[in-house]
């Protein structure tokens, strides 16, 4: 793939500072990460590495050809806004290749665990907790459903899924390929 035609003049953002991608993309197109420090402003930096908030991105729209959120989404306090923001700062035709951890089949219907109605969360479910590939632990606040593929649609995007099951006794893995709609 990295050697493909073409591939040098790609320009893929992925939000994160663990992962297998980075070192090789990060010399072979035009690659961008991130990571979100609640004491950084979006924009700035910490240690050489950018502070980027998914629910307001201080990219330019059309930006990127490719965006890449592994096991990230279910972390965001509003997930919708950052869904709002991918579709952005995505060129006509770019896609979005992200994974969250989900059941399946998925649910029938997304489950928000934290209430963000307010300044405050508030937890409507036990708290649960994922590595936050900085060491420490993100809180959950969505396990997503069915209703996400609609709610992907009205923000101008076409998915699929991909599902990954090695055998039965591994957990599948989903990834979801959500390709932004040329108007």
């Amino acid at each position: 793939m990295v050697g493909a035609p073409g591939f040098g003049s790609l320009r893929i953002y992925e939000p994160g500072i663990a992962g297998p991608f980075r070192p090789i993309w990060s010399g072979a197109c035009e690659y961008r990460n991130s990571f979100w420090w609640p004491d950084v402003a979006p924009g700035s930096e910490r240690n050489g590495v950018p502070c980027q908030d998914l629910e307001s991105l201080t990219f330019e729209a059309e930006r990127f050809d490719a965006v890449v959120t592994s096991d990230i989404l279910e972390h965001v306090r509003k997930p919708m806004a950052a869904f709002r923001e991918i579709a952005r700062v995505l060129a006509p035709g770019g896609v979005h290749v992200f994974s969250v951890p989900t059941d399946v089949p998925l649910r029938k219907t997304s489950v928000a665990r934290v209430d963000t109605s307010g300044e405050t969360d508030v937890h409507r479910l036990e708290p649960r907790h994922h590595g936050d590939g900085a060491g420490g632990k993100s809180l959950v606040y969505t396990d997503f459903g069915e209703d996400l593929l609609t709610d992907l649609a009205e923000l101008g995007f076409d998915t699929e899924l991909h599902v990954h099951r090695p055998s039965a006794e591994v957990d599948p893995a989903v990834t979801f390929v959500s390709r932004k709609r040329i108007a």
